[in-house]
């Protein structure tokens, strides 16, 4: 299972430097085109503003792959100091909301992708529906990876947190 995920990982970070990458250069031609040949391109500012869209919502997973979310980390280091419980019920917490958000993402991202596919991009010729594919493919990903982490963090980690006494 954990190859499955790091293979995943990496076609998740391939498709964001492609994605980013690619929103570099229709940024960079845009500017060209604006103030070197005095002329906009119809399309560039849109199509970046989509590619974004799927960069977040990809980017989202990876991050929590990696637990890149410093300052909920950093609290909780805080707390566990003082008290080794609280930072276990914030785990929980912090975990429950992450699963609820990413439940919210599929079931509404889902209702938007069906909601888009009577319509098309004002200047671009693609179905809202491809756009919109991000939010319950994000969701998905972030509540696979989210699965991953609560199992990691509670029942393979190799170091137990002590329960205080009393």
């Amino acid at each position: 299972m954990c190859r499955f995920l790091d293979f995943l990982d990496k076609i998740i970070i391939a498709v964001l430097i492609v994605i980013l990458s690619f929103m570099l250069v229709v940024g960079s031609m845009q500017v060209v085109w604006r103030y070197v040949l005095q002329q906009s391109l119809s399309w560039s500012e849109e199509l970046m503003r989509y590619l974004y869209v799927w960069a977040t919502m990809l980017g989202v997973s990876a991050a929590i792959r990696r637990k890149s979310f410093a300052c909920i980390d950093s609290f909780m280091e805080f707390a566990g100091k003082k008290a080794p419980f609280v930072k276990i019920v914030m785990r929980i917490v912090a975990i429950m909301v992450q699963s609820f958000v990413f439940i919210l993402l599929i079931y509404y991202g889902y209702q938007f992708m069906l909601r888009g596919s009577v319509q098309n991009s004002p200047a671009l010729p693609i179905q809202m529906s491809i756009i919109y594919a991000a939010f319950p493919v994000g969701g998905i990903l972030g509540m696979i990876y989210t699965l991953e982490e609560i199992y990691m963090d509670f029942f393979i980690k190799t170091e137990k947190i002590q329960m205080p006494e009393g």
